[in-house]
């Protein structure tokens, strides 16, 4: 009977991509966010209230590579990037210690 293993270092590296795609995706809600409390704040100091919503008349100012790019997220997903990393190089050196280990 044949065994098979999977590669553990690179299987625990593929955590990498959930990691990526909700950075991204934290990133544009993030954004959004920021779009909508500035027309808010817009609309809010307004004497006469013309009832016109656009939250992307606020684009220039908040950009979504800049809220990609925003401390809180860079130290948030870069700790997680960096614990996936660990567990890769971790599984890494000690997949040749116990070759019988499935997982």
């Amino acid at each position: 009977m044949v065994r098979i293993v999977p590669d553990q270092p690179l299987l625990a590296l593929t955590l990498l991509v959930p990691v990526f795609g909700f950075w991204v995706l934290d990133a544009y809600f993030l954004w959004q966010e920021r779009l909508f409390r500035a027309e808010y704040d817009r609309v809010r100091r307004q004497d006469k209230t013309d009832y016109e919503m656009n939250p992307m008349q606020h684009r220039d100012r908040y950009t979504w590579r800049g809220t990609f790019g925003s401390v809180t997220l860079r130290i948030f997903y870069l700790t997680e990037i960096a614990f996936v990393l660990i567990l890769g190089v971790s599984l890494w050196f000690t997949q040749g210690s116990s070759p019988n280990c499935l997982w």
